[in-house]
Parts: C-alpha cells; sequence; structure tokens
C-alpha cells in the first residue's frame, strides 16, 4: 500500500483564506472530489523523500524535515477543511512559501534497492542515462532463490566487472552483456 501527498494551495485576501488552486469543483457536484487532471496536479508522484521533507511523512533518519506537522489551520477555507477531514488523511500541516524557499533543497540522499547485475552494468556504461539512478529495481522474492541474494557496494560490483573485463564497462565484440552478467553473476 502506498501513500500520497495531498498539495493545496491558499491565499488570505482581504483576512480570509481563499483557494489559490489551479481547478474548480463541480458545480453539479460541489461536495464531490475534484477530478484534477495528472498534469495539473502539483505533484502526482510518490516521492517518499519529499513526503519526509515536507511533513516529516515516511521519513528516514538523514533527511531532516521543513518543519513537523502543524495540524491545519483554524480558519482554513471550507473546500479545504471538507477534504482534510476524510478518514484516512492524516499528518496535516501547512507551510508558507518561505519556509519551502528557505530549505536546503542540494541535500543529497542515498538511493537503495536491489539492481541485478545486468542493470546495473547498462547503468554504468550510461545507458539510457547514468545521470539518474537506475530505473529497474528487480523485485525478488527471497522465498524463491536457489542462492542467497548477496548484498555488496556500488565499488564492490564495479571492482567483480572489471576483474571479468579489465575494459568495463566496454565488452568484447561478440558477447553480449547478458551472457557474460549470466555468466559470472548466475
Amino acid at each position: 500500500m502506498g501513500c500520497d501527498i495531498h498539495l493545496y494551495v491558499e491565499r488570505r485576501v482581504n483576512g480570509v483564506w481563499e483557494s489559490a488552486d489551479v481547478w474548480t469543483l463541480d458545480p453539479l457536484w460541489p461536495d464531490a472530489w475534484p477530478d484534477v487532471d495528472l498534469n495539473d496536479q502539483y505533484y502526482p508522484d510518490r516521492n517518499y523523500y519529499l513526503f519526509g521533507i515536507l511533513a516529516n511523512v515516511r521519513n528516514v533518519p538523514y533527511v531532516a524535515p521543513i518543519a513537523e506537522p502543524k495540524g491545519l489551520p483554524s480558519d482554513i477555507s471550507d473546500p479545504i477543511r471538507r477534504v482534510s477531514d476524510e478518514p484516512d488523511w492524516h499528518s496535516h500541516s501547512w507551510l508558507t512559501l518561505t519556509e519551502i524557499f528557505e530549505y536546503d533543497w542540494t541535500i543529497k540522499v542515498p538511493n537503495h534497492g536491489l539492481l541485478t547485475a545486468f542493470n546495473f552494468s547498462l547503468w554504468m556504461s550510461g545507458f539510457p542515462d547514468k545521470s539518474r539512478p537506475p530505473r529497474r529495481y528487480q523485485r525478488v522474492n527471497p522465498f524463491t532463490l536457489k542462492e542467497p541474494i548477496q548484498r555488496i557496494s556500488e565499488d564492490e560490483l564495479v571492482a567483480r566487472l572489471r576483474q571479468i573485463n579489465p575494459d568495463y564497462p566496454k565488452w568484447e565484440t561478440g558477447r553480449i552483456l547478458e551472457e557474460v552478467i549470466t555468466t559470472h553473476f548466475a
């Protein structure tokens, strides 16, 4: 089960909070949840590091939140109050633009997951783009494995691949990378 974050923007006009969101409620169904196109949402993804930064939800010890959840102000607009009363919603909070802009967004966080040696090799060779983390983590059921999972660092895996082929990440012609990996890491 995943966790989502719902972002709403409000502004104070003449001392009263009003929605500054880009979508509107359907006039025929004003109490219904607004149907917001993915392209119009502020953040349609599940980045738990971001959730940790914004609301300390699903956070890890090395990521400092902007602030601990503060609840919602007592004078929020009615549309936001209605949706915030949903029973499975939790960790309500709010942030000012100043708090968001003053946060150190240059922090780096470690990426983790299971990655096959083959997919790691593709990533190391720059395919499709080494500036981003590898996309394809292997989903492994540990109960179906014949051998236990080996936990090794990126440096150790590179060293092993260089033992197999000193020209790593280039491979000798005529052998496909998958064949080399299967031979040495199966």
